[in-house]
């Protein structure tokens, strides 16, 4: 199963274009006045898309990431260096907008969700706001783990701030519509439902799936409810030859956490905010819970005691089921957590207690929480 970021690489001619050309709206300069005021459900529990867009893009904003020039290919979505630019001629020391993702500001600071692979590599970053106007931005920090990041601009440039809300109240069915840039066609909004919850992608614990059409660009931008409020953060779909409505968003509830320690650790920190456990397993849907295929030596897993062939049944009291897994249990605990760990061990259960330690970088298989 082949993944695709969303995340929009272009050359410098078609983000010139874009900048030119993208839909202007009119919006008051300020502190951040709330984009999502009141509920904009419709009477019959559907949603009013045209109330809602008016309503969050204010605070929905595409992040220019911007390197030093070269000659550029697009593959899958990303961006592939090949050569220099200029060949000899001068320009490859110098600094281009090669790259667009979206963005939500978040607090009245000016501070602004989007996700890590928006900004990786970046030599500066600028962001446009819903208005046209591109200002500096700069890096606050960024998460690999989680695919998250912070990048904040001038407060007084922040035109309104997005309400965040509740991911954990999240159900299939509910309709949803997902804002952004993509294929740098700034202030697009597209409708759908929540088709699922607590999803494993790769190593993405615990998404947010949903039919919402979001394309190249939409990386970072906003899931938003029908109550104006942001349930997460879109960033990646799958690419298989034929799949069609298969995207999935980061749940809001893990960029708050991770927004947190990125901001008391400022200075454009790279940190790893999820927390590991050290274990593969068989399965993460089971309903009989996670089995444990192999421990990973030295890892929190091996300390608590954990064996190949363990079935973890429950995580700090929260059982495992078809929906709630190991991995979308484990992304709602911070490294140097304790996870209470209740084990089926040959038909006998036993309780063991890990303390959880960051995600190692080199770790990118998808059945180790």
């Amino acid at each position: 199963m082949r993944i695709k970021h969303l995340f929009g690489w272009v050359a410098v001619l078609a983000l010139v274009l874009a900048l030119t050309l993208s839909h202007t709206v009119t919006i008051s300069v300020g502190h951040g006045p709330s984009a999502a005021a009141a509920p904009v459900s419709t009477s019959g529990g559907g949603i009013d898309t045209e109330a809602l867009a008016a309503q969050i893009d204010p605070a929905v904003v595409t992040v220019i990431n911007n390197q030093q020039a070269q000659a550029t290919r697009r593959t899958a979505g990303r961006l592939t260096p090949t050569t220099p630019a200029g060949n000899g001629s001068g320009n490859s020391g110098s600094v281009v907008p090669t790259g667009l993702g979206s963005g939500v500001i978040f607090d009245n600071q000016g501070d602004i969700l989007t996700n890590n692979h928006v900004v990786e590599g970046a030599s500066s970053l600028s962001v446009q706001l819903a208005d046209g106007t591109q200002v500096d931005a700069t890096l606050i920090g960024r998460d690999p783990s989680q695919d998250i990041a912070v990048v904040h601009i001038d407060a007084a440039r922040a035109p309104a701030v997005a309400t965040l809300g509740d991911s954990n109240t999240v159900k299939p069915g509910q309709p949803v519509v997902a804002l952004g840039s993509p294929e740098t066609l700034a202030n697009t909004v597209t409708a759908g439902i929540v088709s699922g919850v607590n999803r494993q992608i790769d190593t993405y614990s615990g998404l947010i799936q949903t039919d919402a059409a979001i394309n190249p660009g939409n990386s970072g931008g906003p899931l938003v409810n029908a109550q104006g409020q942001v349930i997460g953060l879109n960033t990646l779909g799958l690419a298989s030859q034929g799949d069609q409505g298969l995207n999935f968003a980061i749940p809001i509830n893990t960029a708050k956490q991770a927004a947190q320690t990125l901001m008391a650790k400022g200075n454009g920190a790279v940190v790893a905010t999820k927390s590991y456990l050290g274990v593969s397993v068989d399965s993460l849907n089971s309903s009989k819970g996670a089995v444990v295929s192999k421990v990973q030596p030295g890892t929190p897993a091996e300390k608590a005691g954990v064996q190949a062939g363990d079935i973890i049944t429950a995580v700090n009291g929260t059982t495992l089921n078809g929906t709630t897994t190991l991995g979308s249990i484990l992304a709602t605990l911070k490294p140097g957590d304790t996870a209470t760990l209740t084990v089926n061990r040959n038909g006998q259960t036993q309780t063991l207690t890990a303390t959880l330690a960051e995600y190692p970088a080199n770790s990118n298989s998808s059945t180790t929480p």
